[in-house]
């Protein structure tokens, strides 16, 4: 698996307030949450929930967990490896052991994400997927849209061409197309200039 990057969600933080904070169940799964910015802002505003951040990348989760020390985020573990939870939290009979789980700016790295994740939630379990909604832009369009300052670092250090190809080659109807793959069905999309998130439900069965 590779790792996935390093995202700032500061940029974004008023979508992030708004969608993502009230969208976090008891047990919530943070898939793919790199220096765990993110994750932490989610455990600090949800202070009834346990938040589990996870990242394959052991170096990402170093700058996690430095972020974590000195703190008391008693409600907040960070782990590269979710095996241990087969275990400890809850009956895989039922499904898997989160009620919930969010993946912020992983789609367009690793658009098997949305599978990855449904195994770990439980029968009733919800997903919010938040990313990039560039697909098909022009390149012109690209510059002009993909301009913020942790943004045009991307464009630095993977080239203009890579980081074009990335960001715009999935949207919000591949995120929707996907998700009912895996076996969730929609339960809400909100579309802004240069984003979308996706909501959705496992299916019951």
């Amino acid at each position: 698996m590779r790792p996935y990057p390093v995202q700032s969600f500061a940029n974004n933080r008023e979508l992030f307030h708004k969608f993502i904070v009230p969208f976090v169940g008891k047990f919530h799964l943070d898939y793919g949450c790199g220096n765990g910015l993110s994750t932490f802002v989610l455990a600090l505003r949800s202070p009834l929930s346990t938040i589990v951040g996870y990242d394959p990348n052991p170096k990402t989760l170093a700058k996690a967990e430095e972020r974590l020390s000195g703190t008391n985020r008693f409600n907040l573990i960070f782990r590269n490896d979710l095996r241990e939870f087969d275990y400890s939290f809850g009956n895989f009979d039922y499904g898997g052991v989160f009620d919930s789980a969010t993946a912020n700016f992983v789609f367009h790295e690793n658009p098997g994400v949305i599978s990855e994740i449904y195994p770990w939630l439980t029968k009733t379990g919800r997903i919010c997927i938040f990313d990039y909604n560039l697909k098909g832009v022009s390149r012109e369009e690209f510059r002009r849209r993909f301009d913020l300052d942790n943004e045009l670092r991307v464009i630095k250090g993977e080239g203009f061409e890579t980081s074009y190809s990335k960001h715009t080659q999935f949207g919000v109807e591949d995120c929707v197309s996907r998700g009912e793959q895996a076996g969730f069905i929609t339960t809400g999309t909100e579309v802004f200039d240069k984003h979308f998130i996706w909501f959705g439900e496992k299916k019951a069965h």
